[in-house]
């Protein structure tokens, strides 16, 4: 068998981009907007003038500059009343040396290679049984009209499952376009299924449904999607003050052609609803739209609180293995090419240049001074550190258990063999809600103690978790009514996991980490609104969490300066508190998704402290696909499999790489060949500590998380816990939640 090679799931154009001859225009807008950000207007303009032209390929170069790949045909354009025109053409070229411009040609690679799907899918046998759409973040999506096979539901199923492909242009600086492809499986609900339906029909829904997306589709891009906030007064047939004066929700809709014939009077009795839509503008509105014409958008999340049952049966088929997937993807991209630029899709070439292997000697530490490359050693080994709090008190909500003291014995044992003795456990009587509890916890609340609550029948986890936020309180969930067979010894360990870390205690620790990164800290948003703070979750170099930061307010995706400036001075004096005074050598920050702040902030910090800043920005979804490939020597023939922990594909230029984490042998051999390891795209933004270096951190930082014994790892353990935390804090009372102990990791 020959050696194996490092491959991505990518293709390259057979043309060099290095210089692009493009027209330059000046765009003049009708709208006097002053408050409105002025690149953000060049990008509506330049979308209204593509459209005006067959979508074109054209986008903005900053305020008020347009650049097309060829001449246009309509120098004007009108959008929502708004008029555009481009003016003073002039030729010239963008250059794939400078970053802005690069950003650009990256733009215009999509527009055009949106218009090579589509011709590819007219020409093609299959044009009726796919689509094509633009995706988020600058991608093209060609989604299947027919049900995917490998996830068969019942006839009843009020979903579909469709395969989608997703294409994400790249330019790198010396000229080579990339178009990097990945697949997966979206849900969709069927056509009968609208936001109204929800309403009419399953209202008990409606408080698990957080987002939802147009039915319609404007030039040629996906639905937008939107939060749902709530059902609002009006009916459909209310009238607002539009650009062209009165007007009922129902005929607004109506003029624009989003209404189907056939269900002009279903939608004129809609229910009006109450949305937001995502963007970065600080002054974020409400708007109100016809649940007629809204889907609500089934995530796995959503699934998980409306219909676990559902999902259970769909994530038992979604399995899907690195070979099954390489074989979809070249059906699907079968005869695409990029006319407009002259182009076509061929595979990498001299991927050995870009390909590394960034895995560092993976060490950590346990009790008794044993090493171990996992934190399973904690069973055999006891843990590194011990618990802080020296008591678990057990607690049922709800309908008691016969077998609720049974589980609590289990976890006991188990955290006092990790720490060796001396903790002592509790079993306080029952209560039937959160408010009898917190009644209790008035008059006397238990001291240093972690609490475990047994969820039973008819408990309200969400109003639960608030009171005991609200009295700052560790607690770990159980649930009590789990068939039997789900009382494993596996989850007696992960439970008293979750315990352990949530009562102060360490199960492993770090034993080299590379480089003088002595704090990490993992900054995450959790959503795109005003007056919703930002955070931090800080982390010694060892793994430990040395807490979490708050910041005040955030404005669009960003944390505002002054935030930002006050969260790394907190952070900064959790650390010296936690070390004797000393201030740590280098702080390494995980951006969970794209960096919007102040390079300006970091800076003035590294100066009055003296201590040195990295950024690097963890992203977690949409990565291309890392994989190992061999050829076996006698057949021919190439056989495909998941990479292993610390393959790298670096995209030389960009300081950016795509990195494993994981592996598919760390998922056990049930499923180690049947799924598709994802990587993290990962992108240095600030700093002189080397890629390599921030990489290796990261692989690291994956190892401990704290709470799942046997799960397997992929987020850095900042992000991870960011990410968490997240959606706990979308979830629950945020003033409680300011009350909880800094120290406890309260998502786990």
């Amino acid at each position: 068998m020959a050696s194996e090679q490092i491959g991505i799931c990518a293709l390259q154009l057979d043309r060099r981009l290095d210089e692009l001859p493009v027209f330059f225009y000046r765009l003049v807008s009708s709208c006097d907007a002053e408050d409105e950000n002025a690149v953000k207007i060049t990008r509506r303009g330049a979308a209204c003038l593509r459209r005006s032209n067959a979508n074109a390929p054209m986008t903005d170069l900053g305020a008020w500059r347009l650049v097309a790949l060829h001449p246009l045909q309509a120098a004007e354009g009108e959008w929502d009343g708004q008029r555009f025109s481009a003016l003073d053409p002039t030729q010239g070229a963008l250059h794939a040396a400078d970053p802005d411009e690069r950003e650009a040609m990256r733009r215009l690679l999509n527009v055009a290679l949106y218009d090579g799907v589509s011709a590819a899918l007219n020409s093609g046998t299959n044009r009726k049984s796919r689509q094509v759409m633009y995706g988020q973040s600058h991608s093209v999506e060609i989604v299947d009209s027919v049900p995917s096979e490998r996830v068969r539901l019942p006839r009843d199923a009020y979903l579909e499952v469709f395969k989608t492909v997703r294409l994400t242009p790249e330019v790198l600086p010396d000229g080579t376009g990339i178009v990097f492809f990945h697949i997966q499986h979206r849900l969709m609900p069927k056509d009968y299924v609208t936001l109204e339906w929800v309403i009419r029909h399953r209202l008990h829904w409606l408080e698990g449904i957080r987002r939802v997306r147009h039915r319609y589709r404007e030039n040629g891009r996906e639905e937008a999607t939107a939060e749902l906030l709530g059902i609002a007064e009006e009916n459909a047939l209310s009238t607002f003050s539009g650009p062209q004066g009165e007007i009922s929700y129902f005929d607004y809709h109506r003029l624009r052609g989003r209404i189907r014939e056939n269900e002009l009077e279903a939608v004129r009795r809609s229910t009006v609803v109450r949305l937001r839509y995502p963007g970065g503008n600080s002054k974020q509105k409400e708007w109100k739209h016809l649940a007629a014409l809204l889907r609500p958008l089934f995530d796995f999340e959503t699934l998980q609180e409306i219909d676990g049952e559902l999902l259970g049966s769909i994530a038992k088929r979604l399995p899907w293995s690195i070979g099954d997937r390489l074989g979809t993807i070249a059906e699907f991209l079968r005869g695409i090419e990029v006319p407009r630029f002259g182009a076509r899709l061929v595979p990498l070439a001299e991927t050995q240049a870009s390909v590394r292997r960034w895995c560092p000697d993976i060490r950590l530490r346990v009790g008794k001074s044993r090493l171990a490359a996992s934190e399973q050693a904690v069973l055999s080994h006891g843990a590194y550190r011990p618990m802080k709090k020296k008591r678990i008190v057990f607690v049922t909500i709800g309908t008691p258990s016969p077998h609720g003291e049974k589980h609590f014995s289990q976890v006991l044992e188990l955290c006092r063999r990790w720490c060796g003795g001396g903790i002592d456990g509790q079993v306080a009587p029952p209560a039937t809600d959160a408010q009898e509890l917190d009644l209790r916890l008035e008059r006397r609340c238990p001291e240093d103690a972690v609490l475990l609550v047994g969820l039973g029948e008819g408990a309200d986890k969400r109003s639960v978790r608030d009171v005991l936020f609200r009295h700052a309180l560790p607690v770990q969930f159980m649930r009590l009514d789990h068939p039997p067979k789900r009382y494993t010894p596996s989850y007696y360990h992960n439970l008293a996991a979750g315990v352990f870390s949530k009562g102060g205690g360490v199960l492993c620790a770090i034993e080299d980490m590379p480089d003088e990164a002595d704090l990490f800290l993992g900054l995450d948003l959790g959503g795109v609104h005003q007056r919703v703070p930002g955070f931090a979750f800080l982390f010694t170099r060892e793994g430990a969490q040395l807490g979490w930061q708050l910041a005040e307010a955030q404005s669009g995706e960003r944390i505002a300066d002054e935030s930002l400036g006050l969260l790394l001075e907190r952070s900064l004096e959790s650390y010296r508190k936690a070390h004797g005074g000393e201030k740590p050598r280098r702080i390494v920050l995980h951006r969970d998704g794209r960096w919007y702040e102040s390079f300006e902030v970091i800076g003035s910090f590294e100066q009055r402290h003296g201590i040195a800043i990295d950024v690097l920005e963890v992203i977690k979804s949409g990565a291309p696909v890392l994989y190992r490939r061999q050829r076996d020597q006698d057949t021919g023939r190439k056989r495909f499999r998941n990479p292993e922990v610390g393959d790298a594909f670096e995209l030389c230029g960009l300081d950016e790489v795509i990195l494993a984490t994981y592996s598919g042998a760390e998922l056990g051999k049930d499923w180690g060949d049947k799924v598709t390891v994802r990587p993290l795209r990962l992108r240095r933004r600030y700093g002189d500590t080397p890629l390599e270096v921030l990489a290796q951190q990261v692989v690291l930082l994956s190892r401990i998380h704290g709470a799942s014994l046997y799960r397997h790892p992929r987020l850095p353990v900042t992000t991870h816990h960011a990410d968490r935390f997240a959606s706990l804090r979308r979830e629950c009372n945020i003033d409680d939640l300011s009350r909880m102990d800094r120290l406890c990791p309260v998502y786990l």
